[in-house]
């Protein structure tokens, strides 16, 4: 228990503080219903530090990576490392992760902020391929002199990371 009042409905449905109150009604629908681990349930799992169950529910059900790539826009700076922390530790253990490429891609020229874009790129660095890197060039052209340096440096990570397999 990390906080009062918490509420933990079978294992990964976690309420914490003010969140017990308000959200509670909804979490006992979707505990009771064939489990969904929508958004909110990875996020609240990521902010109890169970980044290691959330890699494990995305190893079970693929759909897991495509709620996380949302959690991407959070404005909780604690989701958004949680949720790269994920996707680090899963590009690791295998390849499953580079099914939400696409979806990185087009987040990537959809994003205003530089902040967006930056963890976009750090991320595609971390799980891209080769044939991504003319998409990312693309994406860029017009960035400022930061993001462009950020988008070559993930350039580079995809290099030495295929070089090496």
């Amino acid at each position: 228990v990390t906080a009062s009042p918490m509420i933990i409905i079978n294992e990964d449905f976690i309420l914490v503080g003010n969140e017990a109150r308000t959200n509670l009604v909804d979490f006992i629908k979707k505990a009771g219903e064939a489990i969904v681990y929508d958004k909110e349930v990875l996020k609240n799992l990521l902010k109890q530090g169970e980044a290691a169950r959330v890699i494990e529910l995305c190893e079970k059900d693929e759909r897991c990576l495509y709620s996380l790539v949302e959690l991407l826009k959070a404005e909780e700076l604690f989701t958004r490392i949680g949720v790269m922390r994920v996707f680090e530790e899963l590009a690791e253990k295998s390849t499953l992760v580079e099914k939400i490429l696409p979806s990185l891609i087009e987040m990537l020229n959809n994003a205003k902020d530089e902040r967006d874009r930056g963890d976009i790129l750090y991320l595609l660095g971390i799980i891209g391929d080769p044939e991504i890197t003319s998409d990312i060039e693309k994406a860029v052209e017009n960035d400022s002199p930061v993001i462009k340096e950020i988008a070559y440096e993930a350039i580079e990570k995809i290099k030495q990371r295929k070089s090496l397999q």
